[in-house]
């Protein structure tokens, strides 16, 4: 069975946006690593996660070790930047090692979702983007996939969008749409280790529910 690990990027209430006072990137990731989870199990995939409350804080490193087993780490965030005209979903992968090849998991499935997370907030094809971002100590800068790389496991670091554009804060703020992500992530991450089913909420397979849909998907999810 494919097994993942699903960590939602930061606790509490973490970096609100300027742009919306409402928005926390901590808790627009929690919600849409509930909806993911979900979303992967009903595909018939083992789900992890990184933290059982949102409250709760684990070191960077640990949070990656956590995958250990796992067929994937997968931490979910959004980005922030000074140019708030950015628009666009960042894979943040694993530097190229040329002793494992979980470093080239990472780049493609990580391109994959980007492209696809990319499209679904913009419109844009294929305008995804990877980043691959070396620390002093020539390992992987991002904790989380350092601690991933010590246990063996392929990982990502998944930017949507960017909490600094206000049209990205605007869509990310309707829980239908965090929906729509986490149906076409599961379906790539389903595609992409060979496990092949619809969301049972995707009636159509076009990734279209409504929001009305998505909060009471949520509201079964976190009776779970």
């Amino acid at each position: 069975m494919i097994k993942i690990c699903l960590d939602s990027g930061h606790y509490g209430k973490y970096n609100q946006s300027p742009c919306n006072k409402k928005y926390y990137e901590s808790e627009i990731v929690w919600n849409l690593h509930l909806f993911l989870k979900s979303e992967l199990e009903k595909r018939g995939i083992q789900v992890i996660t990184t933290r059982l409350k949102l409250e709760n804080d684990l070191s960077l490193e640990a949070r990656g070790k956590h995958s250990d087993n796992c067929n994937l780490f997968l931490s979910l965030h959004t980005n922030a930047s000074s140019n708030t005209s950015a628009n666009y979903s960042l894979a943040c992968c694993m530097i190229d090692d040329k002793t494992t090849n979980i470093d080239n998991i990472s780049v493609d499935l990580g391109k994959k979702l980007a492209d696809k997370v990319t499209e679904i907030m913009t419109g844009k094809i294929n305008a995804g983007k990877v980043y691959r971002r070396k620390s002093s100590g020539n390992t992987d800068y991002y904790g989380v996939l350092r601690g991933a790389k010590k246990v063996g496991t392929p990982a990502i670091l998944l930017e949507h969008g960017f909490h600094t554009n206000i049209d990205n804060v605007n869509f990310l703020m309707d829980v239908s749409n965090l929906q729509k992500i986490a149906i076409a992530e599961a379906e790539i991450i389903a595609e992409y280790f060979g496990v092949v089913e619809k969301s049972e909420y995707d009636i159509n397979g076009d990734g279209q529910v409504t929001s009305a849909d998505a909060l009471e998907i949520l509201k079964k999810v976190v009776g779970k």
